[in-house]
């Protein structure tokens, strides 16, 4: 990032929200329509907004290279397609916003293994030009 931060268009909206965190999480209701499963293991806290609401926002940041949801809440983060859910309940947070932002800007993958391999991984290989085993 240090060495390519001048070519990416980084803007701040603050959506702000009733709520103290997300539906099905810390309590909603959120601005952007956000919510997680709940009564599921963490790693499948993953949350997911309302696409309209979200767009909304993203047009105050004209030309935005990615778009990053910061939520008060505690749930997975994840870079989904166009729009990275991160979960500002941890310190750490920052760190996760680049590792999310390698992968829906350099569309990086993950470099270890968390899950049994599944008959779907193939798409992911496929799409990334890798050989399936």
């Amino acid at each position: 990032f240090k060495e390519y931060w001048g070519y990416l268009n980084v803007h701040r909206v603050d959506v702000a929200s009733s709520g103290a965190g997300l539906a099905g999480g810390r309590g909603g209701p959120s601005a952007l329509g956000t919510r997680i499963p709940a009564g599921v293991a963490h790693a499948k806290r993953i949350p997911r907004g309302d696409d309209s609401r979200v767009r909304d926002a993203v047009r105050r940041a004209p030309g935005a290279d990615a778009v990053v949801v910061l939520c008060l809440d505690d749930f997975r983060s994840v870079a989904d397609d166009d729009v990275t859910y991160v979960s500002a309940w941890e310190d750490r947070f920052p760190s996760v916003v680049v590792h999310e932002l390698g992968h829906s800007i350099g569309r990086l993958l993950d470099e270890y293994d968390e899950h049994e391999a599944d008959g779907w991984d193939f798409l992911a290989a496929a799409t990334f030009g890798e050989e399936v085993q």
